[in-house]
């Protein structure tokens, strides 16, 4: 991951040395279109050197999808679980504490169950709610040793890195500077590696490079 974030910091400098690069012997047109050569020339670079992404794969959505109730003998388990967490919801627990002692039937249930709960048609956060109960049921699963869901997690945790440096690397070549929420998936995978990528480059040089890109290249500077 190290040599992704190198990859990133090249780029930051070399930015910053194509948008102050300066020559007396060239007209202001043509130092313009030098400092924009140089630009794509380290553009070019920054995205030859991501990580190839991996193959589509099973996701932990996809494997609780597959596990839902189609058979008569299944739905009858699954609205008797549902039965159960409703009256353990009207008891005051909440789907977390249900979620942290369930066995994979009563999960698979509140999966099932958490769109239709009058609290969460209610909230402004619905969206989110599902997705972090979803999440919750599946790591449940994945502790249980569910062989679909812990082979799903090693799939996801595998493709973790490619997929966060392969973001935070084009969302770099696009703008100079990558997403705070792209950066921060960095950070989680390898804080030094983050330190690296942030190295090069700054403020001034992305300021620089908006003028050189905004055609405004008479305001270009070295003592910008």
């Amino acid at each position: 991951m190290t040599n992704y974030a190198e990859a990133i910091k090249q780029y930051r400098d070399a930015v910053h040395a194509a948008v102050t690069h300066t020559d007396d012997a060239l007209t202001p047109d043509a130092l313009e279109a030098t400092r924009r050569q140089r630009v794509e020339q380290a553009r070019a670079s920054l995205l030859a050197a991501r990580p190839t992404l991996p193959q589509p794969s099973e996701t932990h959505d996809g494997v609780l999808d597959a596990k839902r109730a189609r058979t008569a003998d299944e739905i009858a388990v699954l609205q008797h679980e549902q039965a159960q967490v409703r009256a353990m919801l009207e008891a005051g627990q909440s789907l977390a504490n249900i979620l942290s002692n369930a066995r994979p039937e009563r999960a698979l249930a509140i999966v099932d169950l958490v769109e239709t709960l009058p609290e969460v048609l209610a909230s402004t956060s619905r969206a989110e709610i599902i997705d972090e109960t979803r999440l919750r049921a599946f790591d449940r699963l994945v502790e249980l040793g569910d062989p679909d869901a812990v082979n799903a997690r090693e799939v996801e945790q595998a493709a973790a890195a490619p997929l966060a440096w392969h973001r935070a690397m084009t969302e770099t070549a696009e703008s100079f500077d990558a997403s705070i929420s792209a950066m921060q998936e960095v950070y989680r995978l390898d804080p030094d590696a983050y330190e690296i990528a942030r190295s090069g480059g700054g403020e001034q040089t992305a300021r620089q490079l908006r003028m050189l890109e905004d055609g405004r290249s008479a305001f270009v500077a070295a003592s910008d």
